[in-house]
């Protein structure tokens, strides 16, 4: 996608659809595609799409991550062999969650400080 349709950048969902629909134009991906491969009806799809029923987070990815797999452009898997990040925080598990937006059960987590 040319744009990513990730909720980070903070669009309305006026904004988000309206470049959602862009991108299934040009990609000419139909609603009965989006909606199988998003496990939604085609109706409750078209409600969503045509802004009758409100969309939430949830579904605005969900529908994102549907677009990206009919796409071919789904996100890299990365394994990283080794990474050491100091923080002035003891929350270590919001600061994974909003900076890298993983899960902190994914990362082998060797607590300790070091100092010197």
């Amino acid at each position: 996608m040319l744009k990513d349709l990730n909720l980070v950048g903070g669009m309305t969902n006026t904004d988000w659809l309206n470049q959602f629909h862009d991108e299934m134009r040009t990609h000419k991906i139909t609603q009965g595609q989006l909606a199988k491969t998003a496990d939604y009806s085609r109706s409750h799809l078209n409600q969503l799409l045509t802004g009758k029923n409100p969309i939430n987070k949830q579904a605005r990815l969900q529908l994102t991550l549907a677009l990206r797999s009919l796409t071919g452009q789904n996100n890299i898997d990365v394994c990283i062999d080794y990474l050491g990040v100091t923080f002035k925080s003891h929350d270590y598990e919001e600061l994974v969650m909003e900076l890298f937006q993983i899960n902190p059960n994914h990362f082998n987590l060797k607590e300790g400080a070091r100092y010197g």
